[in-house]
């Protein structure tokens, strides 16, 4: 059994079907466009919605056009046509409460007309009292309404009233210039809504009245769609721009086929239905080579603003290539749009990689820096969205919901109209303001996409221009640092140079020292026999007394220069290691170097509790204690109760060596450079910088380390690391 709405014989072809149909599906397109803009406002929802009950309210009429039967007519109306015509109040009146922010003061009464659209439609599809007939008129079945449906017309001219009500009393509050444009554009567009309503004359009387509404309800919706996104006008006017550019072609093509074949119609209805069609295929096709050549005048026509903007855009590249400053550069740009758009003023926004200060070109005079920090959330802003923003739309722009107030800010106090940025691989590396025209007018459409597309080569030339200035700025840092880095490494080589002739000085010393220690030895030795040969002698007391304390200091004076001569040999090559015991060299040290610690009150505390022996040389092992224990000494200057504690202990298969002063510390900056030969902090002529390098190599020829912990202000403490003479391996 075939449903009565898929029978063949149910349709007939109606051109009052066609209209209707075309104006919804616009009107459906114009919603998702608007929709599209910001999907997440409610305004643009409700306004979406509004759309969409306009398109079935019309698809529903062009499908009861093209009906020839009036029961199927009738049900379509009722479940389907009517469906968009109950709800077209209710959105109407929902739109407006949204976009005044009246849903607080009126959310009852928007529930309770939702509540009332829904049963009047519920009523329409199952009683005779809303829709009880469809009348039958030169266009088409058209529905009759009952009482309910009389109630109905009262209700959707009330929500109108009640919308286009909020709408003008918020006009009488103090808004803004561009939301005031808006609200009026809404109350024109109400007014020409209300034309539309003529076509429920028919449904209340029989009437041959033709249903005109579809025309105003488009017009009632462009006017609607342009205040909502007025922010997009550029993208408005180029759909309309657009749009009478193909309709003015359209004429222009089926004009002339149009007249052709008012003159021939008799003759042409006469022929069969393969010679209509073949004259009609050879009537186009051969006005296609006249649209070709009337084509290029007509966009010539409507484009030639735009036409003679990309002119000005390729001259401008053009010129590019001559200009080699920053300066030069800015200077083009800005007299370039200048001569073009006629602002009043304008100026050229660049900035550094910090973006603290910047330098603004003017159109008629030298840059000058400025600072910028307090429009960083609307320079972020344009870095991530990249689009021309036009002062007139900072308060209805949605993109701009979350930085209007320093969008306000940057366009009142530059005080601009508008603002181009220059954006290079998402990031902002300028602006350009413009300020209002000199003719008082707006910017077109036109003009801001001129701005828009020279920004592009602007762009590039600057970007260009900012990197060629970045490399010159550093080469010349480079050059300086280059400088300064050869006289420092020149003053380090002379100070070098300095502290190895110190070194050689100190090292003819040491010899001479160990051969003046050599000679001294033997008179010593003389003497030291003939005062204990004298002693051996009876003498009277006073003369005992005094050859003891010769016999005393000259042994003493014996044991330095002994232990002197043992200091000054130097390592062969071929000197065997041999088992040392770490504390009685310790020992030794400390009496070699007793009188100068005494005479500096340096306290020594021993604390020699290693009792394995490790493999070395014993007068290399004694001149790293030596170093150690006079670096130790130096950092004691000056200082309340100087002590140095020597301390030796087994850990595992090594002997540790620790020596500690209480002394000034050494900073965190230079424990990894003591090391380091002819590295010194004392002043010059103190010393050479080799002694703790000298250390270092001598306790590694062991294959042993050194570590040292320092806290500023309380000491450091020098540990020496070495394998004990069990597990040492040469």
């Amino acid at each position: 059994m075939t449903l009565p709405l898929l029978e063949s014989g149910a349709y007939t072809f109606s051109w009052y079907a066609v209209p209707t149909l075309l104006v919804s599906l616009i009107i459906l397109s114009i919603g998702g466009f608007v929709l599209k803009q910001n999907i997440k406002s409610q305004v643009n929802q409700a306004f979406f919605l509004l759309c969409v009950s306009l398109f079935v309210w019309l698809t529903g009429y062009s499908w009861i056009y093209l009906l020839d039967r009036e029961d199927i007519a009738l049900n379509v109306y009722r479940h389907y046509t009517f469906l968009g015509v109950a709800f077209i109040g209710f959105c109407v009146y929902l739109f407006s409460v949204l976009w005044l922010k009246l849903w607080q003061q009126q959310k009852y009464f928007v529930i309770s007309s939702c509540l009332f659209s829904f049963l009047i439609y519920v009523a329409a599809w199952t009683t005779d009292l809303v829709v009880p007939s469809i009348d039958q008129y030169f266009w088409g079945f058209y529905s009759h309404y009952g009482p309910l449906g009389v109630l109905f017309f009262a209700a959707f001219v009330v929500f109108f009233f009640i919308a286009f009500f909020n709408f003008a009393y918020r006009l009488k509050h103090p808004i803004p210039s561009v939301q005031k444009s808006q609200i009026t554009a809404v109350l024109i567009s109400f007014c020409v809504a209300l034309t539309g309503a003529m076509d429920f004359l028919p449904k209340m009387v029989h009437v041959e009245m033709y249903p005109f509404g579809y025309i105003s309800a488009l017009l009632w919706i462009l006017i609607m769609a342009y205040a909502i996104v007025k922010y997009k006008v550029m993208d408005i006017q180029t759909v309309i721009h657009k749009t009478l550019l193909w309709i003015t072609t359209s004429v222009v093509f089926l004009a002339p086929i149009a007249v052709v074949s008012y003159f021939s119609w008799n003759w042409m209805s006469q022929l069969s239905a393969g010679w209509f069609s073949f004259l009609v295929f050879g009537f186009i096709v051969a006005f296609l080579p006249y649209v070709r050549f009337i084509q290029p005048y007509i966009d010539q026509w409507f484009e030639r603003r735009s036409w003679n903007l990309n002119q000005v855009i390729k001259q401008f590249n053009d010129e590019l290539i001559y200009l080699k400053t920053i300066e030069d550069l800015s200077n083009h740009i800005l007299q370039t749009i200048k001569r073009t758009v006629y602002p009043e003023d304008l100026d050229l926004l660049l900035w550094d990689e910090q973006g603290k200060e910047s330098l603004l070109f003017m159109s008629d005079a030298k840059a000058n820096k400025v600072d910028v920090r307090n429009f960083n959330d609307f320079f972020h802003f344009l870095e991530s969205h990249d689009a021309v923003i036009l002062f007139e739309y900072v308060e209805i722009d949605p993109r701009l919901e979350s930085i209007r107030e320093p969008a306000r800010k940057y366009f009142s106090e530059t005080n601009s109209q508008v603002c181009v940025p220059i954006v290079l691989n998402e990031k902002l590396i300028g602006t350009i303001s413009l300020r209002r025209k000199a003719n008082l007018k707006t910017y077109s459409r036109e003009e801001i996409r001129f701005l828009s597309d020279l920004r592009g080569s602007a762009t590039i030339a600057i970007s260009n221009s900012l990197r060629l200035i970045a490399m010159q700025a550093n080469l010349r840092r480079w050059n300086e640092e280059l400088e300064k880095q050869v006289d420092e490494r020149t003053k380090e080589l002379k100070e070098a140079q300095g502290k190895l002739i110190q070194a050689e000085k100190l090292a003819t010393i040491g010899t001479l020292a160990g051969g003046v220690a050599h000679e001294i030895n033997n008179p010593l030795a003389a003497i030291l026999t003939n005062a204990q040969m004298l002693l051996s002698e009876k003498m009277d007391p006073s003369s005992m007394e005094s050859l003891q304390l010769i016999e005393e200091a000259a042994e003493r004076c014996r044991v330095i220069v002994q232990q002197l001569m043992k200091y000054s040999r130097k390592s062969q090559p071929g000197d065997v290691f041999e088992s040392i015991d770490v504390n009685q060299i310790s020992e030794q040290t400390l009496a070699f170097l007793q009188y100068q610690l005494e005479q500096d009150n340096v306290r020594i505390v021993k604390k020699l509790e290693a009792s394995s022996r490790v493999a070395g040389n014993a007068n290399e092992l004694s001149q790293v204690l030596t170093n150690l224990i006079l670096n130790a000494r130096d950092a004691l200057r000056n200082r309340q109760n100087a002590a140095i504690e020597i301390r030796t202990f087994d850990l595992e298969s090594q002997t540790i060596i620790e020596i500690e002063d209480n002394g000034e510390g050494i900073p965190e900056s230079n424990i990894s450079k003591i090391f380091d030969p002819f590295f010194t902090t004392k002043d010059v002529g103190k010393g050479t910088g080799l002694g703790l390098s000298i250390v270092q190599g001598i306790v590694e020829k062991y294959h042993g380390k050194i570590n040292v912990r320092s806290v500023v202000g309380s000491g450091t403490v020098m540990q020496v690391f070495l394998a004990n003479s069990k597990s040492y391996v040469a």
